[in-house]
């Protein structure tokens, strides 16, 4: 993928050393510029004009020479010193710290291929590695999800742009630290363990394979929901070394997932629970409980509808959710559909008593309906069905007879209540 073209100058070192050095073809994706000096002041003309350089410098320049010149080099990355010399004992530290390599003289053809091979392999070891950082890098800076790179201790190693901004720390200010400081945890969060994330970190350690987490995180813009992909590093020998995590903040999806989720179990027109809330409360709170099941049904609605329009319709049935709201604050309330309500009572309820407090809302509801010009064609009906804890009655069952419960009272001329039984199934439903 990439290129590099290496410039290899040279100074007071012998034409047959440079010859052979010429000689050594170049690695894969490199190539070789050479250039020959006698002085350093010849060198110094074109320096300037050089970017990345190997600089080999041969001890018949003299060592007072080479440290003199050392000395006054610019520190650069781009500029790799070898130096061929027999001793080099006696050059003092500053000098060998300015050096990338020592080749020791006299070089044979043997050495200098050894020496010269060597440079190459070390120089494309930097580039692949300097590569695979890069592809790192682009890939990883560019995701929208946090990834990060953390050793044993849990230190961060790596980050990308993603973690920066959720954390608003520097890749800098990152480097090497810990949960308790980039995520901002005061001392008790971090002591009692909350938003650390450790007791994860340690299942993937104790593992030793991919994990996925739901985890919380405190973050400079509040409480986040992340679903985390956490695994562990190894190293050459299978020991794991470290972790990778990847974290997909979900802290919007939860939020439309659970106004979705309100949607589903809240009717908009009343406020009660849909349908399919109350089969999903029944199912959780019915345990060993009785079950009563009231269904109700508005009569003469469609008439109300047609002659005073849909608007009169809706005030009706948000004013009757209300009303069952206050008569049954102790049972689960929901609107079926259409002019449909359901009330479910949990515990034993004596089923006289249950069918007289029936029938005393249905009073309250005729009273509130004639007092409005508009409503006055309107009444209710209502059907009763009860189960026990001993019985196997599924919650479509139990429905199902207070449906049947209630086609008795419409047949029964409306704006009254009937009680389930068994005989119920073997005769007409009758009409609305």
């Amino acid at each position: 993928m990439y290129s590099c073209e290496l410039t290899i100058q040279t100074v007071g070192v012998d034409s047959a050393v440079v010859e052979q050095m010429k000689a050594i073809p170049p690695l894969e994706r490199f190539s070789h510029i050479f250039q020959v000096f006698d002085t350093f002041d010849s060198l110094n003309e074109v320096a300037r004009k050089s970017g990345d350089r190997i600089l080999i410098l041969g001890e018949s320049l003299g060592m007072d020479a080479v440290v003199r010149f050392l000395e006054r080099q610019v520190p650069s990355r781009k500029i790799r010193n070898i130096l061929c010399v027999k001793d080099f004992s006696a050059l003092p530290v500053q000098t060998l710290n300015r050096l990338f390599d020592v080749w020791g003289t006299p070089l044979t053809s043997a050495s200098l291929n050894f020496y010269f091979r060597r440079l190459q392999k070390q120089l494309k070891d930097e580039k692949d590695f300097w590569l695979c950082r890069t592809w790192l890098d682009q890939t990883i800076d560019p995701l929208p999800d946090l990834i990060w790179f953390k050793d044993m201790k849990g230190a961060h190693l790596k980050v990308n742009d993603a973690f920066c901004n959720m954390v608003n720390k520097s890749k800098e200010d990152i480097q090497g630290r810990g949960h308790y400081y980039i995520w901002g945890l005061t001392k008790e969060e971090y002591e009692k363990g909350e938003f650390v994330c450790l007791e994860t970190e340690r299942e993937v350690q104790r593992l030793g394979r991919t994990c996925v987490f739901d985890e919380q995180v405190k973050s400079a813009d509040g409480m986040r929901q992340l679903k985390t992909y956490k695994t562990p590093i190894f190293d050459e020998d299978g020991r794991i070394i470290g972790t990778v995590g990847v974290a997909h903040d979900v802290t919007l999806e939860r939020a439309y997932e659970q106004q979705i989720l309100e949607m589903a179990r809240q009717d908009c027109l009343t406020g009660l629970a849909t349908r399919w809330y109350l089969q999903e409360y029944i199912e959780q709170n019915r345990d060993e409980k009785d079950i009563t099941c009231i269904y109700f049904d508005l009569d003469h609605f469609k008439e109300v509808n047609d002659t005073y329009g849909h608007q009169v319709g809706d005030e009706a049935l948000a004013a009757t959710a209300e009303l069952m709201q206050q008569e049954f604050s102790d049972g689960f309330i929901s609107r079926l559909g259409g002019d449909e309500f359901m009330v479910v009572l949990l515990g034993k309820r004596g089923i006289a008593n249950t069918e007289s407090r029936i029938n005393a809302f249905l009073a309250r509801l005729m009273d509130y309906y004639w007092e409005k010009p508009t409503m006055r064609h309107l009444s209710i009906s209502a059907g009763i069905a009860q189960t026990d804890p001993t019985s196997a009655k599924s919650i479509d069952q139990l429905i199902h007879e207070s449906d049947r419960a209630l086609y008795r009272a419409k047949n029964a001329g409306r704006a009254c209540c009937r009680i389930y039984d068994p005989s119920m199934e073997t005769t007409g439903r009758g009409q609305r």
